[in-house]
């Protein structure tokens, strides 16, 4: 028999901000989308997963007042600086990654005097590999997501009304059960309308991005890049996913410039991090469930408990049927793109 308890949240895991007071620069948030530290003898890895504004920064302005913080933090608690997503980023837009890190590894030794070994260098190759085809299955899906979001967002409506239409939307439309989407989806809603529990960036950015062009080729620009942003999440679960074992947690928070970022990231966690014992034989393991940190972020306890009743999991019956949810959603993205709202959304 199997018990499995979820730890509390643990001092890697608490929030913080490297500002800057400088006006053309830029502050960085970190914090991690894990929810859990368990504790006992356990060998737990951790690092910072750059996103690639941060990335870019340490390469081309490493003077910044938030960067220096930034490595500062890292270097006093040993935490390495992971590049991979930026990287793998740069090839999905089809640009040169080995390029851009070899500028990273130089601007790291040069500015901060931290040396990357050639074999972490080589193994990063590997990572990249590996792991692209899952962030490029992630992103299409949010993209494919998005402009039935954007839509929601923008109509009439209250905030319960908008989770109603998402989550009907799922199951009449026989949607993937893309429960992170669908979370990323309740929180810009309730910054939409709870604006004067936010800071007006966060809100100015979220509008923003909740925005839709005129122009079809901007819109679908603007669709690729938010989903660029919004999957920085999704795979710092999958990372962690890769390099754990039974008796040993991979655990990274994320250092972003993105505005946004911080509310998805404080009212967002992936409950995965806990301990299980079975036979007597004590181990972790990781299960990605998706869920708002109600209470203790910025959803009160009533519109985070509704969205969350709102959420159905609903597991696809076979592979078949796994794609043509997946095929159900590219047709609802291209009719939205086209200017046609299906019925009964």
């Amino acid at each position: 028999m199997s018990t499995i308890t979820l730890y509390n949240r643990g001092s890697f895991f608490l929030e913080r901000d490297f500002p800057t007071a400088q006006p053309q620069e830029v502050a960085i948030h970190l914090d991690s989308v894990f929810w859990g530290d368990p504790d006992g003898p356990l060998f737990v890895d951790r690092s910072i997963l750059l996103d690639t504004n941060v990335f870019d920064y340490i390469s081309k302005n490493p003077q910044y007042e938030s960067i220096q913080g930034l490595v500062a933090h890292a270097k006093a608690h040993g935490l390495p600086l992971d590049p991979s997503y930026a990287l793998i980023e740069q090839r999905l837009r089809h640009k040169d990654p080995q390029r851009l890190l070899q500028r990273y590894v130089e601007s790291l030794s040069k500015n901060f005097h931290i040396e990357v070994p050639r074999a972490n260098i080589d193994a990063m190759g590997v990572v990249l590999d590996e792991a692209l085809p899952m962030l490029r299955y992630n992103i299409e899906l949010l993209r494919d997501l998005l402009p039935l979001v954007k839509v929601i967002w923008n109509a009439k409506g209250n905030f319960t009304t908008k989770v109603d239409r998402l989550a009907s939307a799922f199951l009449s439309q026989d949607l993937p059960r893309f429960s992170l989407g669908y979370l990323f989806a309740v929180v810009a809603f309730y910054v939409k309308h709870y604006p004067e529990r936010f800071t007006p960036e966060v809100v100015s950015k979220i509008a923003s991005d909740m925005g839709i062009s005129a122009k079809p080729d901007a819109e679908h620009s603007r669709l690729w890049n938010l989903a660029f942003d919004l999957s920085l999440l999704a795979f710092c679960v999958e990372v962690s996913f890769r390099k754990a074992t039974p008796h040993l947690l991979y655990l990274n928070s994320i250092a972003s410039a993105d505005r946004a970022f911080a509310v998805y990231a404080r009212n967002i966690k992936a409950a995965a991090i806990s301990r299980s014992t079975m036979a007597g034989v004590a181990g972790v393991r990781s299960n990605g469930q998706w869920g708002l940190v109600v209470p203790g972020a910025d959803l009160d306890k009533e519109a985070g408990d509704y969205a969350m009743s709102r959420l159905k999991a609903d597991p696809p019956r076979d592979a078949q049927h796994l794609a043509a949810r997946r095929a159900n959603l590219g047709g609802l993205s291209a009719a939205i793109l086209g200017g046609t709202l299906p019925a009964g959304i």
